[in-house]
């Protein structure tokens, strides 16, 4: 935890911290640390820590400044979804570059991902944030309304981070499925929808950080209908021996690169 509070303090200064995550603020918040061992003082402690990892490997990416700012103005979950998102595409070495949206028609995504044979990807993050409850018609506004941020000409994917419950419960994952399936049906520009979770539990003493994801793909695209347009994967049992393929830096184990 110091190492990770030392990277955190380094991007945004003590200030933010006591706003943010000091357990002196009674004032509820995603990054709040609050005081105890309870099950939710340690998964907030690792919640910190894994936001110190992201800024750490993440600081490299073009763009990566326009996230800090978003989070130093205090807009925190939804930034932090779109740093997750960054992880997902870091650790599939995916090459992508975060960028400024325009806050006009067509031009309002945060994200931008060149494929290997060299197609540029349009994309944005939505978050629906942890304590929000399923809602059949909440997912399809906001795929409706990402839909609207970008232009007609370029192939463009909509991620959307998730509560892990949701995750959990079958009948919401078949649901969200089949929203997804509707939703693109009816659209040419958007390529494919990706739901994703990164979650954190503690039980029986231990921490755990799950991560999820499931694509659909738009058989009815106007760019290229033939296209597997999956760009995540499982890691192979060797590269995740810490939890993460090699390439990602855990500050959690430091200074070795995973559990002793």
């Amino acid at each position: 935890k110091p190492l990770a509070l030392w990277v955190v303090r380094y991007f945004f200064g003590q200030e933010w911290i006591d706003e943010h995550v000091s357990p002196e603020r009674t004032r509820a918040g995603f990054l709040r640390v609050p005081f105890g061992e309870s099950a939710d003082t340690q998964t907030s402690t690792f919640k910190l820590v894994d936001l110190a990892e992201l800024l750490f490997n993440l600081q490299a990416i073009p763009g990566f400044d326009i996230c800090i700012d978003r989070m130093r103005r205090g807009v925190i979950e939804p930034t932090f979804a779109e740093l997750d998102l960054g992880r997902m595409l870091y650790c599939g070495n995916v090459d992508f570059r975060f960028v400024e949206p325009q806050q006009q028609k067509g031009l309002d995504y945060d994200i931008e991902i060149t494929l290997p044979d060299g197609t540029d990807v349009c994309a944005d993050a939505k978050c629906k944030i942890e304590a929000t409850d399923f809602s059949v018609d909440g997912v399809r506004r906001s795929l409706e309304k990402a839909r609207t941020q970008f232009p007609k000409d370029r192939p463009s994917i909509i991620f959307m981070k998730v509560p892990y419950r949701w995750f959990e419960e079958p009948n919401y994952g078949v649901s969200l499925n089949s929203i997804a399936e509707a939703f693109l049906r009816g659209t040419g520009r958007i390529v494919s929808v990706k739901f994703y979770v990164s979650h954190i539990v503690y039980r029986d003493k231990a921490l755990r950080h799950v991560h999820g994801f499931k694509e659909i793909s738009n058989p009815n695209n106007r760019f290229d209908p033939s296209r597997d347009w999956d760009m995540f994967a499982e890691p192979p049992a060797k590269d995740s021996w810490n939890g993460m393929p090699p390439r990602w830096k855990r500050l959690l184990f430091f200074p070795n690169d995973g559990p002793t």
